[in-house]
């Protein structure tokens, strides 16, 4: 019933989808149905938002307990970087559940981070493809692949809102980080990466809707300051933290280009390496990291 973000009801949906389509599909009439639309349990229309369309495929899919879900859209899949901005991008063959969430997370615009839930919990393998090729053979998601590189692939974000949050108070002190996290929950703001120190939190925003009101409730009880001028880039793939050679070649590319980090997060998926960069950085991080890091295997 939440409209405009509305979440599938496992149970029910299946029950109906197979109730309706299934035996179509059995006298093989292909259904065409309208994605991004749904019904409340009163019967309300209601939408499910960004993305909508595809997550309904991937709802259905699930629901009739599909071999593969193929999600159709308008580049050839899933690239190791944003062609956009890195011109030796390559076409992935296959990725991880784990990676393409994490890819959608944090930037790719490929596909939302809402698609694949449904098909990772049936262990349904999700095909992405191109409208405008017929001939690519897309990308390929399934629950368990290992690429030889470390790094599968690299996405990024330009906008993104760093908040530090100040106070001698936090030193030893029981319930404070919960307190901070209760005032951006008033406010209905999802915090992406958070670095903690004795008396330091820095989090990191997509959502800066209700700021003023985060930043006016947070003095009450800390020093706030915040800044809009940072990007995102994250470095993902399955094996991108099992060597400390990974993490501290990233960091050396980095400096040799005088590319200050911020703030970095090694997510707790132990797949994705989160660097808080200065916005008009961001694309010279992804050209070098991409090249000299994911395409340069033999350096790691």
């Amino acid at each position: 019933s939440n409209f405009g973000e509305a979440e599938f009801l496992p149970e029910e949906t299946k029950k109906a989808v197979n109730k309706t389509l299934k035996p179509l599909s059995e006298k093989n009439v292909v259904p065409v149905v309208t994605g991004f639309i749904g019904a409340t349990k009163d019967g309300k229309t209601t939408t499910l938002g960004r993305g909508g369309s595809d997550y309904s495929a991937s709802i259905i899919g699930y629901s009739l307990d599909a071999d593969e879900i193929e999600i159709w859209t308008d580049v050839d899949g899933i690239l190791t970087a944003d062609p956009r901005l890195v011109k030796t991008a390559k076409l992935l063959d296959k990725i991880s559940y784990k990676e393409a969430s994490e890819l959608a997370t944090f930037g790719a615009k490929v596909l939302h981070p809402r698609t694949i839930r449904p098909a990772v919990k049936a262990g349904i393998p999700v095909r992405v493809l191109n409208s405008f090729n017929l001939k690519s053979e897309g990308t390929l998601i399934l629950e368990k692949y290992e690429s030889k590189n470390p790094v599968t692939a690299i996405s990024s974000k330009t906008k993104v809102t760093l908040v530090n949050i100040y106070s001698t108070e936090m030193l030893l002190s029981k319930g404070f980080l919960s307190r901070i996290f209760e005032v951006f929950t008033r406010n209905n703001i999802s915090v992406d990466l958070v670095s903690v120190s004795e008396v330091s939190v820095s989090v990191t925003l997509d959502n800066k809707d209700s700021m003023a009101s985060v930043v006016k409730e947070l003095s009450e009880f800390s020093s706030v300051n915040t800044s809009e001028d940072f990007g995102m880039v994250s470095l993902i793939g399955e094996g991108v933290v099992t060597s400390s050679k990974n993490i501290s070649r990233i960091f050396d590319t980095l400096d040799k280009e005088g590319i200050l980090v911020k703030m970095v997060s090694l997510g707790s998926t132990d797949i994705n390496v989160s660097l808080i960069i200065r916005r008009e950085q961001i694309e010279k991080a992804v050209v070098v990291l991409h090249d000299q890091i994911l395409l340069n295997n033999s350096a790691i």
